[in-house]
C-alpha cells in the first residue's frame, strides 16, 4: 500500500527525516531556537510541527507545540542534569529492551512494523536512534519524581496541587531562563501559567 493509505508508515518516515542533517536550501540549517546548552535547527522545528500536525494538531497549534516540546523539554533536561539526574546508559539501554519487547507483543504490534517500514531502518537502527530521547526522557521523569517527593517532604500534603503546580512552573521557568533562549524569526513563544506543563513534564502530586 502507498504512503498516503498508511499513516502509521507515514509517521514513521517523518521520524526518520528529523534524524536528517538538513540541508542548507531555505536555510534549514540554521538555527530556530538557540539556547546555552542546545540548538534546534529550523528543520527541526518544521518537523516536529509535521509530526505534530500528522498527529491530528491545526498548522499554529502545531508549531507551538513543537517549540514546548524543544524548550520546556530541554531546559528543565539540562536542568535535571546539572542537578545530578542524569539517566545511566544502562538504565536507558534497560528502558529500551522493555519497550522494544513489549511493542512486538502489544495488541498493535502491526502498527510497530508499519511504523518502522515507514522509517527505511532496521529495527536495530531505529532503537539505537531512540538513545538520546529516552535518555532524556527517563532524566526528566527521575528529576520530577525527585522534586515531587522533596516537595512532599517539605510537609506539603498530595492536596497541594496547586502549590505543587506553581513550584513546577516556577522551576520551568528557571530553567528555561538559564538558557537564554532566542527564537529565530518568524517563531515566537512564551511560557504561561497555562502552557508550562503542556508536554507533561510534571507529575500530579498523586
Amino acid at each position: 500500500s502507498s504512503l498516503a493509505d498508511n499513516p502509521i508508515r507515514e509517521d514513521g518516515k517523518l521520524y526518520a527525516e528529523s534524524l536528517q542533517t538538513p540541508s542548507s536550501a531555505q536555510g534549514a540549517d540554521e538555527p530556530a531556537i538557540t539556547g546555552k546548552d542546545f540548538t534546534v535547527t529550523r528543520h527541526g522545528a518544521q518537523n516536529m510541527a509535521a509530526q505534530n500536525q500528522h498527529a491530528g494538531m491545526e498548522p499554529q497549534e502545531a508549531e507551538q507545540y513543537a517549540l514546548m516540546q524543544y524548550i520546556v523539554r530541554r531546559s528543565v533536561y539540562f536542568q535535571a542534569v546539572s542537578e545530578g539526574y542524569l539517566a545511566s546508559d544502562e538504565a536507558v539501554q534497560q528502558d529500551i529492551d522493555y519497550t522494544r519487547e513489549a511493542s512486538k507483543s502489544a495488541d498493535n504490534a502491526e502498527d510497530y512494523y508499519e511504523f518502522i517500514k515507514g522509517t527505511g531502518m532496521t529495527e536495530d537502527e531505529y532503537w539505537a536512534s531512540m538513545f538520546d530521547t529516552r535518555k532524556m526522557l527517563i532524566t526528566l521523569e527521575n528529576y520530577a519524581e525527585a522534586k515531587r517527593t522533596a516537595f512532599l517532604a517539605d510537609g506539603h500534603t498530595q492536596d497541594d496541587e496547586a502549590a505543587w503546580q506553581a513550584y513546577c512552573f516556577d522551576l520551568t521557568q528557571k530553567a528555561i531562563d538559564a538558557q537564554e533562549i532566542t527564537l529565530a524569526a518568524p517563531y515566537a513563544w512564551e511560557l504561561t501559567a497555562e502552557n508550562y506543563n503542556a508536554v507533561s513534564v510534571w507529575p500530579p502530586l498523586h
